[in-house]
């Protein structure tokens, strides 16, 4: 397996997150399996997970994520370079929870498309990145619309009735963070619901960590474990974020959740995420924070809290089922 997890030098908990719900999956589906991670940290991945290194394989697996983009080269390009080394050695290869560009280089397009028409699956979380993948080749057969592969992490739901935030440091470069801060903060006044940062990045800088102790509201939940930064968000009675996986862990708990973004890449991401549940009229962009939109939309969910859990209650059979369905395909080209 090729995931994009970094050890304690550089934690992102939503990769950490697909990462494991896949191993233990496999686990759970082919016990009889012996699974080795490609990683920045093998040693962190070792003591975490208890998978080491391997330069022999019989399968190739990508978790998921959103690296196959020209936003991150070298990500992309490892990953190409073990899909190719699959198809050298003539195993089998199975791609998962991926989002595809949008930004792809002409050559990286070229590169991308030849290594995934080897892959027996290609999973994909949103339209648009299912649509270029048809673009690149994948055929119908082959490719798959899927759920994120961490979305049922988080366990049963005990609500804290706490307003569980998000952000990263692209909300202060983009000059909106007074306005975001000021609206959270009459958020938790008007509903009287304690705020709890949950920080997903960090070990580098600029990281999460950072912008939320300058955010300096309510408890910040630090050096969390993939698991317990679902727990967060299944338990809160709201999610607000900037990044990808919170909003995966809200839904899979039935939390409402609200997105903000930036760029078409964090876009097709939070509206991908929110679409499962058509719900993406909740992703919102920097603009609507900086006009105050941000709160007008955390108070109007607020007041519907239970008819939005109740909407989001009725996905989870499908979504289970998809699971379900991808998981018996995913073992049956592994196995082949």
């Amino acid at each position: 397996m090729i995931g994009d997890v970094g050890g304690d030098d550089r934690r992102h908990i939503g990769d950490e997150a697909m990462l494991e719900a896949n191993i233990d999956a496999l686990r759970r589906l082919m016990p009889e399996a012996e699974i080795t991670v490609i990683s920045r940290d093998p040693a962190w991945i070792k003591e975490h997970y208890g998978v080491g290194p391997t330069s022999d394989f019989d399968a190739a697996f990508v978790s998921g994520g959103g690296n196959l983009t020209s936003t991150w080269p070298e990500l992309l390009h490892a990953r190409i370079e073990l899909l190719n080394h699959a198809k050298a050695r003539g195993v089998p290869a199975v791609v998962v929870g991926q989002t595809i560009g949008p930004r792809l280089t002409r050559s990286e397009r070229r590169q991308l498309a030849d290594a995934l028409s080897y892959a027996s699956l290609v999973g994909v979380r949103e339209r648009p990145s299912y649509e270029l993948a048809r673009k690149l080749g994948v055929t119908k057969e082959r490719l798959w619309y899927q759920s994120d592969d961490a979305l049922f992490l988080a366990p049963p739901r005990e609500e804290s009735g706490a307003i569980a935030v998000t952000i990263d440091p692209q909300i202060r470069a983009a000059g909106i963070f007074d306005a975001l801060r000021a609206q959270l903060d009459e958020l938790s006044r008007a509903t009287g619901a304690p705020i709890v940062i949950v920080p997903h990045a960090w070990g580098t800088e600029p990281s999460d960590l950072t912008e939320s102790r300058l955010l300096n509201l309510g408890t910040i939940a630090e050096n969390l474990t993939a698991a317990e930064a679902a727990r967060i968000a299944a338990n809160a009675s709201l999610v607000i974020s900037t990044r990808y996986h919170p909003i995966v862990f809200a839904m899979g708990a039935a939390t409402p959740a609200i997105g903000i973004h930036g760029d078409d890449y964090c876009r097709i991401k939070l509206e991908g995420a929110l679409a499962h549940a058509e719900l993406e009229k909740w992703a919102l962009t920097y603009r609507d924070v900086r006009r105050g939109k941000l709160l007008k939309k955390a108070l109007e969910v607020w007041e519907t809290l239970e008819k939005i859990r109740r909407h989001l209650e009725s996905y989870q059979h499908d979504w289970r089922a998809e699971y379900d369905a991808r998981w018996a395909a995913i073992v049956r080209a592994l196995s082949a």
